[in-house]
């Protein structure tokens, strides 16, 4: 099965920018070292009050995607600013809280058949599950991790595409164990 990503059912709908930006918001995430101005948005509940949140990417200058992700859990919200990811449960936002994935996650997957959502830096993969980080790669790459494929309950990959030599790797989807290739 090639790679697509989907997107999970969600339980809420969210707008960025959606309110006063002069207006303090409900909720405020921010790493612990130091940070940048973030996103705000309003998260509207199906079942619950709407609130609003700022977020703050890491103030390290190293960049990353930014972006809403839906995840496995319906009632989830993963919000990545600058590369900084953060996992909210919209109908308790006090429960959010920075997914730790070792840098600036720079690509996003949502495997809606693996029930999975994918945090990709350069060197490491971090699957998030419902609510909760299920597990962390170790080191694959020296720049870049690409992951083209799944096939049964296998993660196939290249570490460093754009290099002289790249290098395959696969990754137990249950487990992140890198089993073969790069990082092994």
């Amino acid at each position: 099965m090639m790679l697509r990503s989907g997107h999970f059912a969600q339980a809420y709908e969210v707008f960025v920018g959606d309110y006063d930006p002069a207006g303090q918001p409900d909720y405020e995430y921010v790493p612990a070292s130091g940070h940048v101005p973030g996103t705000r948005i309003c998260v509207d509940p199906f079942t619950g009050p709407s609130w609003t949140g700022s977020f703050a990417a890491d103030a390290s200058g190293e960049r990353g995607v930014s972006g809403l992700f839906g995840t496995p859990g319906p009632e989830w919200l993963c919000v990545v600013q600058r590369g900084t990811p953060f996992l909210v449960n919209v109908l308790d936002p006090a429960q959010g809280s920075i997914v730790a994935v070792g840098g600036p996650v720079r690509v996003v997957e949502q495997l809606v058949e693996q029930f999975l959502l994918l945090l990709v830096t350069s060197w490491t993969i971090t699957a998030v599950g419902v609510g909760v980080p299920l597990w962390t790669t170790s080191r694959i790459a020296i720049e870049e991790v690409r992951v083209d494929e799944v096939i049964d309950g296998v993660l196939f990959g290249v570490a460093d595409p754009d290099a002289v030599e790249p290098r395959d790797f696969t990754v137990d989807q249950r487990t992140g164990e890198v089993v073969d290739g790069a990082g092994v």
